[in-house]
């Protein structure tokens, strides 16, 4: 009698896991579906990845101001790229990350809106100027909304002026920052892409890593008042 209730209580334990597997089965992959094709909320786009490799989304205000930058170099546009610049102005650093030197002069300098060529070329003593054109011809021939991103929580530039001594971040800090950036995408050419640097900065570059170094142009955005701002012009050249 005792065996017979053991058997049947087995039989029941059995009936009940073969109903249940499928169940548990069916939900699992359903939650997982519905985590990957979350509907995009207003103002964002579909084309940016996490550093944590999940999906994400670029905010619209980024990709629009990505498009107003474009659109100012295209046609020389001085007044929107006016508008498009921090109210702490806008540091212009070309270096030769080899060569101590003999290729070209380091420089840096931070530019008030005021001082801001009307032509968008910075000009080099004895050299050619930073002409934004050349620096960005890659973006320029894409569409902002396309370009791809990806989200960086933990790194950032943190430009700053200081008055009585050298602006912040010293540039050798910058190259490692750029670096940094760079190498958390796998593709390593230099198509444009955005990184979304936590809530306070982004970066639009067109950079690869060689021998070690991020050689390639970069566009620094911060947050002023809820509108990102042009912050620095990179050229970090071989």
């Amino acid at each position: 009698m005792k065996t017979t209730k053991v058997k049947s209580g087995y039989i029941i334990l059995t009936a009940i896991l073969l109903i249940m597997l499928p169940l548990l089965y069916v939900t699992r992959f359903m939650a997982n579906e519905t985590d990957i094709s979350r509907p995009l909320q207003n103002g964002q786009t579909k084309n940016a990845t996490e550093d944590t490799g999940e999906p994400n989304v670029i905010p619209l205000e980024v990709s629009m101001t990505v498009e107003r930058f474009i659109k100012s170099i295209k046609d020389n546009d001085y007044s929107t790229f006016e508008e498009l610049v921090s109210p702490a102005g806008l540091t212009i650093i070309r270096n030769f990350l080899t060569g101590y030197g003999a290729r070209g002069k380091n420089i840096r300098h931070n530019y008030s809106k005021a001082e801001i060529p009307q032509n968008l070329q910075f000009p080099v003593e004895g050299e050619i100027p930073v002409d934004l054109k050349q620096l960005f011809n890659g973006t320029m021939e894409s569409d902002a909304k396309n370009i791809p991103g990806k989200l960086l929580r933990d790194i950032q530039f943190g430009f700053k002026n200081n008055e009585n001594s050298y602006p912040e971040p010293p540039t050798p800090t910058i190259r490692e920052v750029c670096g940094k950036i760079r190498s958390s995408e796998r593709e390593n050419d230099s198509g444009p892409r955005i990184f979304i640097l936590g809530e306070k900065e982004f970066a639009l570059t067109e950079s690869m890593i060689y021998e070690g170094l991020a050689v390639g142009t970069w566009a620094v955005f911060e947050k002023t008042d809820d509108r990102h701002l042009l912050r620095a012009i990179i050229d970090f050249r071989y």
